[in-house]
């Protein structure tokens, strides 16, 4: 296991990479589950450099197969592909966009049409700010910040887990369907100049044998990537800490952990700013949860649900209205299937405003070892 732990402890010592790769075209990303293994597939096919520059031109408007031909010369199949995967549609003899590509016009157009609305459902969360922290009270674990603990389940469960449901249960955001590598809703955004940080929109989840791990933030920063091997002890661990303050000898003694491995594994807790020691005793320092939890989580998302519902009902026609004239608005594909996309910038940037007046931690803080996202581990399943 040292080989292990010096990689771990390199993790840390390296900010960034010694080199980088130029950044396509395209950034592609999905809402929902794909299969690796599937052919076609939604991630190896947008992945070709043909591919993302065909899109963006049938993203200004409908390309005849001479033309769509030619521009797929060099990724033989990929035509047939981009219509199994129902990311283009064919009408007569024209190819269209069939999925919500967000061109760098659109972006721009969306971040400064969104800003003031993300203001005000920022505002909506404030005012329960009262219910929230006596919800939040509950959570019984002491060191852990309460400003992180409402980053995650706030920010992460509710606004975006169950904020991405209710829109599609109310009618706003089209529902994951069925492709051939999966069930999800694509979506796509060309690269560019513009920032995405402080965008807090993002999470992303690792099940290791029933205890998760998920990291929620924005996308400027690398995330930390735990190795296979350390995963399952690392995250038992956490959980065991998140009953009671132990010793080596008390975690050493549990079900499944030996003291030495605990010993071996303990700094790089603390590393990470997850553990902290006190005279011998460690305590967790992030949200870490347990079935007991599941009270205080379920009223934190209850409240958000009630908040989210109503101003989604007093605003959605209105943004409806400002941004129905976006790429794939104007290829003929329905204002819902690009609400995903659209979601994300108005509970990201909803977010940073939470952070900014306090109610959120700051992923950015100086004592992070990691920038730009803050991470949770449980033991159930509380994505639904």
């Amino acid at each position: 296991m040292g080989r292990l732990l010096f990689r771990l402890l390199l993790l840390l010592l390296v900010g960034s990479p010694l080199y980088s790769e130029p950044e396509p075209p395209l950034k592609a990303g999905i809402v929902g589950t794909v299969n690796m293994g599937k052919s076609p597939n939604y991630f190896r096919t947008m992945s070709s450099l043909p591919v993302q520059k065909f899109l963006l031109e049938v993203a200004k408007g409908p390309l005849s197969e001479a033309m769509a031909a030619s521009a797929l010369a060099e990724a033989p199949g990929a035509l047939k592909d981009l219509l199994a995967l129902g990311l283009i549609r064919k009408e007569g003899d024209q190819y269209h966009l069939n999925f919500a590509l967000f061109t760098l016009a659109d972006q721009k157009r969306t971040r400064e049409t969104i800003r003031p609305h993300a203001e005000s459902l920022a505002k909506a969360l404030e005012a329960r700010k009262g219910d929230l922290l006596a919800a939040m009270a509950a959570y019984d674990v002491p060191g852990v910040d309460r400003r992180d603990l409402a980053f995650i389940v706030l920010g992460c469960l509710s606004l975006d887990w169950d904020g991405l449901a209710l829109a599609t249960e109310q009618g706003y955001r089209t529902a994951t369907s069925s492709r051939p590598d999966g069930d999800y809703v694509p979506h796509a955004e060309e690269s560019g100049p513009l920032s995405v940080r402080g965008l807090y929109w993002g999470s992303r989840t690792t099940d290791e044998k029933g205890f998760w791990l998920t990291t929620f933030g924005d996308d400027a920063c690398k995330r930390l990537t735990l190795p296979d091997d350390f995963m399952e002890p690392m995250l038992r661990i956490l959980i065991m800490l998140r009953e009671a303050p132990m010793s080596l000898d008390d975690l050493g003694r549990s079900k499944g952990l030996d003291r030495a491995e605990v010993a071996e594994l303990m700094p790089i807790l603390q590393a990470y700013g997850w553990v902290r020691e006190d005279a011998g005793r460690f305590r967790v320092r992030i949200p870490v949860f347990s079935r007991r939890d599941e009270p205080m989580i379920n009223n934190v998302r209850a409240i958000g649900r009630q908040v989210m519902s109503a101003w989604l009902k007093q605003h959605y026609p209105q943004i409806q209205t400002e941004l129905g004239d976006l790429s794939y608005s104007r290829s003929g594909v329905r204002f819902q299937e690009g609400f995903t996309m659209i979601w994300h910038y108005l509970f990201g940037m909803a977010n940073e405003r939470l952070v900014a007046a306090g109610l959120f931690a700051d992923p950015y803080d100086a004592d992070r070892a990691f920038k730009g996202s803050l991470t949770v581990v449980y033991n159930w399943d509380i994505h639904h």
